[in-house]
């Protein structure tokens, strides 16, 4: 998945990786998405893409160590 230079900017200024994992959300599902689902999902709402999901805590694991 990629992100357009301007919104990976503004991912990566974050500085805690807390507010860069939200922002990494808020650009890669849409709010309808995030209204009607969890991370892992319940009865009543759906499961978020788990390859996204995995792609954002890589993201992360790698901003932590660096």
């Amino acid at each position: 998945m990629r992100l357009p230079k301007e919104d990976y900017a503004q991912v990566k200024s974050a500085g805690k990786p807390t507010a860069m994992a939200l922002r990494l959300v808020d650009r890669l599902f849409s709010k309808e998405t995030l209204m009607k689902s969890t991370v892992h999902g319940t009865k009543e709402f759906a499961a978020l893409d788990a390859i996204v999901i995995a792609a954002i805590k890589g993201r992360l694991d790698k901003s932590v160590l660096f």
